[in-house]
């Protein structure tokens, strides 16, 4: 495996060349030759070398540029430090979170405590996963692979993006990190092992909203349900009371057959039935089935390991299509507060979950495609290269359901689905997506997903 590591002469990068792998060939430019893999410790200078990159160069000249930098960290609504601000300001900020990403995950943490770096070994806070959360948001939304945030804490408690760094200064106990985590990036992408389908597994929690045609309001699903469980309320409070809670999920068995996991999915939406049967109530799934209130498709992913890649093709081979049959308004009034692009939250247990799509819950044939289109991507990610949304144009259209800008590119993304293995096992089950784009149609969220479902 032959890899070239660029850089720019960073004076750490010498702890970086000691901690790597001897065969990595460190450089200040591009050496010719026949390379697997090339890394890019922040030097953007364009190179002719066709293979795997890591930050490639278009991706770091948008961090460069402090406007386009600024423009798609503002559409993705992350709040960041403009460049007019004051140095005062950034003192003033009480607490600085400095995170470290990899391919999607923390490789070091560190939080200013007593005026000092204090390096965090436990990301299980509320507080530090929020802070994760957005550092990796702001390097996905940029384009990186890997890199260094510094996020701060302003006078309402919001985080706020300070600064990014695709070749951070390194310790050499970061070296040791950031060059085994620069090796396990390189060799997942350059392995020839296929993903086998029966190791990825599926769950989901798909929500719903319960509406009162007698009361004329939302009926809480927190009055029927408890807070976990195969049926259960989501943690978003009413108006942030902490006690009512409107919206109901369901949370089927996890599964390798996305079959099953709908007819697990079938079984809890029974049981919901049961818990409210002394009320008449509608049940309502999609985007935004009711004003004020957003539901969302949440898939959950394990057996395969999360990668930046893998969050792309989801992006753009599962949300895109999702977003072109659902309802124009309700998509963009739950957008990009919800769902925005590359929403993942890793598990305790392992695996990751998906938030970007809307709640797919409207009915059972709906339900299955999203989730056999979920799996194909998962096992098949690797040679699902579209990238349509790293501009803040495209990220902007893609929040406000502007469907026009990526109707054209459907049949490109639906050919590099058929080229795949495993899209002989789902292409029935996927072909009632690609029909209802073709003929702009749109999923029916204004109807009782109870008698969609059979119940």
């Amino acid at each position: 495996m032959a890899t070239l590591l660029l850089h720019s002469g960073q004076p750490s990068v010498k702890l970086l060349k000691q901690a790597a792998d001897p065969s990595i060939v460190f450089s200040r430019s591009y050496v010719p030759g026949n390379w697997d893999c090339v890394i890019r410790w922040g030097n953007a200078t364009p190179t002719e070398a066709r293979c795997v990159e890591l930050n490639n160069a278009s991706a770091l000249k948008r961090l460069y540029s402090r406007s386009l930098a600024a423009n798609l960290l503002a559409v993705n609504r992350i709040p960041f430090q403009t460049a007019s601000s004051s140095a005062q300001t950034v003192q003033r900020t009480p607490v600085v979170y400095r995170i470290h990403i990899a391919d999607m995950s923390p490789i070091s943490v560190s939080a200013v405590l007593r005026g000092k770096f204090r390096t965090i070994t436990e990301y299980t806070s509320p507080r530090i996963e929020r802070a994760i959360r957005v550092a990796r948001r702001t390097l996905y939304c940029l384009g990186l692979h890997f890199g260094r945030v510094d996020l701060g804490i302003t006078e309402t408690r919001a985080l706020k993006v300070i600064s990014v760094s695709a070749a951070p200064p390194l310790t050499q106990a970061l070296a040791k990190l950031y060059a085994r985590a620069l090796t396990a990036m390189t060799n997942r992408r350059l392995s020839t092992r296929s993903i086998d389908p029966g190791t990825v597994v599926l769950g989901a929690d798909p929500e719903f909203v319960m509406f009162s045609p007698s009361l004329k309001r939302v009926v809480f699903a927190s009055d029927f349900f408890s807070k976990d469980g195969l049926v259960g309320y989501d943690s978003q409070s009413y108006y942030r009371d902490r006690r009512n809670h409107p919206i109901a999920e369901i949370r089927p068995r996890p599964s390798s057959s996305p079959a099953h996991v709908v007819s697990e999915m079938r079984e809890a939406l029974r049981l919901a039935l049961q818990k409210t049967a002394r009320v008449h109530t509608v049940w309502l799934a999609g985007s935004q089935p009711l004003r004020n209130y957003t539901t969302g498709g949440h898939i959950h992913f394990t057996g395969v390991p999360l990668s930046y890649e893998l969050v792309r093709a989801l992006d753009n081979y599962l949300a895109i299509p999702c977003m072109l049959i659902e309802n124009s308004k309700r998509a963009a009034g739950r957008r990009p507060r919800y769902g925005f692009l590359g929403d993942i939250r890793t598990k305790p247990h392992g695996g990751f979950e998906y938030r970007t799509p809307a709640s797919w819950l409207v009915a059972p044939h709906f339900a299955e495609a999203v989730l056999y289109l979920a799996k194909l991507i998962a096992v098949e990610h690797r040679s699902l290269s579209a990238d349509l949304l790293s501009s803040p144009d495209a990220a902007a259209d893609f929040y406000k359901a502007k469907k026009e800008r990526f109707r054209p590119h459907i049949p490109k993304l639906w050919a590099d689905l058929e080229r795949t293995r495993y899209y002989e096992t789902c292409k029935e089950k996927i072909r009632i997506l690609r029909r209802l784009i073709d003929h702009r149609k749109t999923w029916q969220d204004r109807t009782d997903i109870k008698k969609r479902w059979g119940l």
